[in-house]
């Protein structure tokens, strides 16, 4: 009797700290189930977790965006667009959300969206992609070169960002090559003089 008790108050306290007190509290617990497995690189349990978070709440951005993330490391790419597209609806402003639909257009040979979207991750805080996305520049980079040679319209604007990229990335001679491109080339002067102007901050740190 008194060990079925025990056991009793085990469950008991068990129910109390675990289940969740409510569908919001529910979601979280599979997200970050799903989360711990998508680190771990364990696609398919993920998958299943944020599908179980999704029943909870099925407009809930980040649910949808590490979705996404599990098609588009999957090769899913459709299916990726249609999750991280539902995030960006609900909160175009998440962390990395921007970033994965970038890489996801690039994957899909969207390459002058997937270079737009880049250009905007660098231009709106270099410096904090520096220290949490190094990894990004070299990605962005491989994003503008390959849309420089499918597009030549854009190259002024590739070579640009690619400049930008090898400079983050300690390859200043390559940066400076790509830079004086775009001054003699490019057919936009405001463009001309933005890499002018970075040009100069790259010598005078060399």
């Amino acid at each position: 009797m008194q060990r079925a008790l025990s056991c009793l108050l085990v469950v008991s306290v068990v129910l109390v700290l675990f289940l969740p007190a409510n569908a919001e509290e529910g979601g979280d617990v599979y997200y970050d189930l799903g989360v711990f497995a998508y680190e771990d690189g364990d696609y398919e349990i993920a998958e299943r977790h944020f599908k179980k978070a999704l029943e909870f709440d099925a407009d809930n951005p980040l649910y949808n965006h590490f979705f996404g993330k599990i098609y588009l490391k999957t090769g899913r790419y459709q299916e990726a667009m249609n999750y991280l597209n539902l995030a960006w609806e609900v909160d175009p402003d998440m962390s990395e959300l921007k970033y994965d639909i970038a890489s996801l257009n690039f994957k899909m040979s969207n390459y002058p969206r997937a270079a737009e979207l880049f250009a905007e991750i660098v231009d709106e805080d270099p410096s904090n992609l520096l220290a949490h996305f190094h990894e990004l520049y070299q990605t962005g980079l491989d994003y503008f070169l390959a849309l420089a040679e499918k597009s030549p319209a854009n190259k002024g604007n590739s070579y640009y960002y690619a400049g930008v990229c090898y400079w983050k990335t300690g390859r200043t001679e390559k940066a400076v090559e790509k830079l004086e491109w775009v001054i003699a080339s490019a057919k936009s002067a405001q463009l001309r003089e933005k890499a002018a102007e970075l040009l100069h901050i790259i010598k005078k740190e060399k």
